[in-house]
């Protein structure tokens, strides 16, 4: 109805996800963690994670010796939770799957 004062239900279900998203915002702090991977990345994912927009921002960098490969990440976010899943699913687009997280004890000390 033209004039109609009353939201549409998918206008109101937006309006709650950006007020839920501008909530988490508004708490999200700075996590830093380790993640592993399940092997070592090859050549071509490791070119993708080079050349890749989404991890362009700096929040995930990547270290190696003999002994392995692994990527310190500091991504901001209401929880751990929520950083190591934005995480994770970048490095998974890369084609690099992740076997393992490291969170220091310290970082949730200073949470809240």
């Amino acid at each position: 109805m033209k004039g109609d004062r009353h939201p549409k239900p998918d206008v109101e279900a937006a309006l709650r996800r950006a007020e839920r998203a501008h909530q988490r915002a508004a708490t999200a702090r700075d996590w830093a963690f380790i993640l592993y991977p399940t092997r070592r990345p090859s050549e071509k994912e490791s070119d993708a994670f080079d050349h890749s927009d989404a991890l362009a921002g700096g929040e995930i960098g990547w270290e190696e010796d003999p002994s392995g490969v692994w990527f310190p990440c500091t991504v901001r976010a209401a929880t751990v939770g929520e950083a190591v899943e934005w995480a994770v699913e970048r490095l998974a687009a890369v084609g690099v799957l992740i076997s393992d997280v490291r969170v220091a004890l310290t970082d949730f000390r200073t949470a809240g």
